[in-house]
């Protein structure tokens, strides 16, 4: 299963250890992107915490870290006792890094007061933001200072927990503005490794990502040659968009989509951990249950009647809907009404209506 966690996350051994809040996946992923920069890199490191990642990345060149350095309820519930809520970590931070012979430049600022001067940037790890809007601040700055070798790590960006920030990194991938790197990561590590893109160095505004966000590209299958996350982040666009009660382009865009066991992998292991908004639990339901169907096969067989189940009305509804070509919405709640009514086969060819 992808897990939001990863293991060994949280580690404080003593005041005189420098602490990791991730895990042997996470630092496995970020040592190995690093071994590979070149002499004198310039790396970035946005959310550092207390430095037990910026010690590693500090051997592989000029390290700048960004952070606002405030403690948070969160960290004051895994390490009570250590600081107060609000209270500056910046201290332990550099005594962390000064221990370990190692050197930063520090920058403390939220992330939407952040501006990247340093010049070209080899190397970017975000792991600040918890939201695609800090997210989209953090790529606003770093991604026009990225060389053409040059990767983001995101953590969280493909974390189930977050499906807007997977939503926003799939649609910036749709368009050509990063793309994924294969690094052969298991899978519970759930740090996405991007670069750009063929679209130049310049990210949508609100409106143009806002419009991106609602209306998926047809994707018909996986792109070949592409890493294994981008499975996951492609059905976690369309899981987003139902989630939040955008399912008119979500079934839209699953329409386009053909057959495919690679995204009934990934959905498979994204659905577990979807959390959808409470008024949009059944609309989500019904799409969870037709991405398995539409992906379980070439050739549907409906082995009961529409009218045996509501699931059933469903399933011959979406073959009807997938077969039709004219543009015609799918119509989940107008089903809906009719299978309670009784006459779902009106909805249905005649054909198919037996």
């Amino acid at each position: 299963m992808h897990l939001p966690q990863s293991d060994g996350k949280f580690r404080l051994q003593s005041p005189d250890s420098v602490p990791v809040m991730m895990g042997a996946a996470d630092l496995a992923l970020i040592q190995q992107m690093a071994a590979d920069l070149p002499d004198q890199a310039r790396l970035l490191e946005i959310g550092p915490w207390l430095g037990g990642v910026s010690q590693h990345l500090a051997d592989h060149g000029t390290l700048h870290v960004v952070d606002h350095f405030r403690w948070s309820a969160q960290n004051a519930q895994n390490h009570p006792n250590l600081l107060p809520v609000g209270a500056s970590f910046r201290p332990l931070f550099e005594r962390h890094l000064q221990t370990q012979g190692k050197a930063a430049r520090l920058s403390e600022c939220d992330i939407s007061a952040f501006e990247w001067t340093g010049g070209a940037l080899d190397f970017c790890l975000i792991d600040a933001p918890r939201n695609r809007e800090d997210l989209w601040l953090c790529l606003r700055q770093v991604l026009s200072g990225l060389t053409e070798t040059g990767v983001v790590l995101i953590k969280h960006g493909l974390n189930p927990a977050h499906l807007d920030m997977m939503a926003l990194i799939e649609v910036l991938i749709t368009h050509q503005v990063l793309e994924l790197v294969l690094t052969g990561q298991p899978g519970w590590c759930n740090i996405a490794v991007l670069r750009r893109g063929e679209a130049g160095t310049e990210l949508p505004t609100k409106a143009e990502l806002a419009l991106w966000l609602k209306t998926p590209c047809n994707i018909k299958r996986l792109p070949k040659d592409e890493p294994p996350e981008r499975a996951l982040l492609m059905m976690a666009h369309l899981a987003e968009l139902a989630a939040v009660g955008e399912t008119t382009a979500a079934f839209a865009a699953l329409r386009q989509q053909r057959p495919d066991a690679a995204l009934l992998a990934a959905w498979i292991l994204l659905e577990p951990d979807i959390a959808p908004n409470t008024a949009e639990t059944g609309a989500f339901a019904a799409f969870a249950d037709l991405v398995e169907y539409h992906h379980s096969t070439d050739q549907k067989i409906n082995w009961a009647p529409p009218d045996h189940s509501l699931a059933w009305a469903l399933r011959h509804c979406w073959c009807a809907y997938v077969a039709n070509q004219n543009g015609q919405a799918f119509a989940l709640f107008e089903i809906v009404a009719a299978f309670e009514a009784g006459r779902i086969r009106d909805l249905l060819p005649k054909e198919t209506a037996k």
